[in-house]
């Protein structure tokens, strides 16, 4: 009974794992294509910015997505498995 109980803490373990592993390279791929969408712009259209309140802007979005992802996305998908 003990090894059933430990194996399902170490299951739950590795699940988790592997879900916040996937929703982080998501959210890795999602700064890069960021990055590279607002570089072409810094420039021109982003100077009545401050670098701060873009920094912050982005910093709090990517956030939100990270929450969403863990939260709603990932685990209707963990169920199917």
């Amino acid at each position: 009974m003990r090894f059933f109980a430990i194996l399902r803490a170490v299951f739950r373990y590795l699940e988790r794992y592997f879900s916040h592993t996937a929703t982080l390279r998501i959210l890795a791929h999602l700064r890069v294509w960021f990055y590279a969408a607002i570089e072409p712009l810094a420039p021109a259209r982003l100077q009545h910015y401050r670098s701060g309140d873009l920094l912050t802007r982005s910093v709090a979005d990517i956030e939100t997505l990270e929450n969403f992802y863990i939260r709603v996305v990932v685990p209707p998908l963990r169920q199917r498995w």
